[in-house]
């Protein structure tokens, strides 16, 4: 009875491990949806490029909210649906990775 007795511990062990590991992987992050922007330029500033700057404001977790300054260097002869793309710029939320910023020439 003491062999039979060890076998149902082990047993049981493994059990609760599959339950535990079920729990306790790591779930893939979700992804916050792109925050698209228009980003108005002159002809001259397609012509000839130029760069803007954009500031942007993001709350973080811990309630606070942070300044940054974007730039995008405007260069020659970009068509009128060029995208630049700032990953993981947007605001931050539990169990999310932040959104991307798009600004749309």
């Amino acid at each position: 009875m003491a062999v039979n007795d060890g076998f149902e511990d082990m047993v049981g062990n493994v059990h609760e491990f599959r339950r535990c590991w079920r729990r306790c992987i790591p779930r893939p992050q979700s992804s916050g949806s792109p925050i698209h922007n228009d980003l108005s330029v002159s002809f001259e500033d397609v012509q000839y490029g130029t760069t803007k700057k954009i500031r942007i404001t993001r709350h973080k977790l811990d309630g606070s909210t942070e300044e940054k300054v974007l730039t995008i260097d405007v260069q020659k002869s970009w068509k009128s649906v060029t995208r630049n793309t700032f990953l993981r710029e947007g605001d931050e939320r539990a169990n999310t990775i932040p959104a991307d910023i798009i600004f749309i020439v």
